[in-house]
């Protein structure tokens, strides 16, 4: 059960999708270019998930997915964005997506659907020829979410949220093991949307995010933890994202010397 509320709390911070359908059930749509640029961009960002689970395949099965996602698109929107991203195969007729699309691998995009979920990261995973690069537990960060959802997740942070995932981490053992993973990506998450809100912070607000900071992620104790982690076999796949949460911490400790 709280898995699937960590799983949830990052879905609901990047929830595109949902915005997008709910936005068009509620208005016309596409009456300025702002909704425009944000449909073209979920969308690419759904449909190279869903090939992203797929080596070689069909064109109807693509579609097909993309209706049960429910992406309200035009259909020759979706045509140019499948003909642009894939690999068409004369002979058979099938299409593979492009590898220079691999880094775009979100596995907490289809949370909603637990089915396309599990296909697409069992299937990627899978993949000989992946870019070891790929993070598979971070994810992607998306930086210019909609105004909404901005504000989603900097409530979520201002909450007790991330002393939850600080303390977990610190305490977490081989009955726990299931939610490091999702808390190790909220932690980096909260950490990412620190450093777009130091950026724009005045004066007393930089202090504050900083000290909060510091106390949560700053501790030897966090480090250990962290230290912890990498040394477990079972979290290997960790390694990409513990090293993103200690490179952005590293910014902040040069950010407060400059400060």
């Amino acid at each position: 059960m709280l898995q699937d509320f960590l799983h949830f709390l990052i879905f609901l911070m990047n929830d595109e999708t949902c915005y997008l359908n709910i936005k068009a059930r509620a208005e016309e749509l596409y009456e300025d270019e702002v909704d425009l640029e944000l449909s073209r961009q979920v969308t690419k960002k759904i449909v190279i998930n869903i090939l992203l689970g797929f080596y070689w395949t069909d064109l109807n099965s693509i579609k097909s997915l993309i209706n049960e996602v429910g992406i309200l698109r035009e259909q020759n929107q979706m045509d140019e964005i499948i003909s642009n991203i894939t690999i068409l195969d004369q002979k058979s007729h099938r299409i593979r997506i492009k590898e220079e699309y691999y880094k775009e691998y979100d596995p907490y995009i289809f949370y909603k659907i637990p089915s396309v979920q599990q296909h697409v990261t069992s299937e990627f995973s899978s993949k000989k020829d992946i870019n070891e690069k790929v993070d598979l537990v971070g994810g992607k960060y998306y930086t210019n979410p909609p105004e909404k959802l901005k504000n989603i997740k900097k409530n979520l942070f201002l909450s007790n949220l991330p002393n939850f995932l600080s303390l977990f981490l610190k305490g977490f053992t081989k009955d726990t093991a299931p939610l490091v993973r999702p808390v190790l990506k909220l932690v980096l998450l909260h950490l990412q949307s620190t450093k777009d809100a130091f950026k724009n912070s005045s004066e007393e607000e930089f202090e504050s995010l900083k000290k909060k900071t510091i106390e949560l992620y700053g501790t030897k104790e966090f480090e250990e933890a962290l230290n912890n982690i990498l040394r477990e076999e079972d979290f290997k796949d960790c390694k990409l994202c513990i090293g993103k949460i200690n490179k952005l911490f590293k910014l902040y400790h040069q950010m407060i010397l400059i400060s």
